[in-house]
């Protein structure tokens, strides 16, 4: 949307998801209340379904190979390029 716009906003926006998604791999066990090297599509802001901060403690396949996907492209992305990381 960055290139097609030429707006610098959605390159920034995809930069901050893209930081954030990357800080939520659980480095150990116990890291967000989950296993390490676990990556969830769930994360919890308020004690509705589990503990506030926590993520769903059910790693999905389908978001670590979306991650892994997302930081490739990033490396060769022009708009992303320029992003600090």
């Amino acid at each position: 949307m960055s290139s097609l716009t030429g707006d610098p906003t959605y390159a920034e926006s995809a930069a901050e998801h893209l930081r954030f998604a990357r800080q939520f791999i659980a480095r150990q066990d116990g890291d967000f209340n989950a296993r390490r090297g676990m990556l969830t599509e769930r994360y919890y802001q308020t004690e509705c379904f589990g503990p506030q901060g926590a993520i769903l403690t059910l790693s999905h396949s389908w978001c670590i190979g979306l991650l892994l996907l997302t930081c490739e492209q990033a490396l060769t992305h022009k708009d992303l390029s320029e992003v600090s990381w």
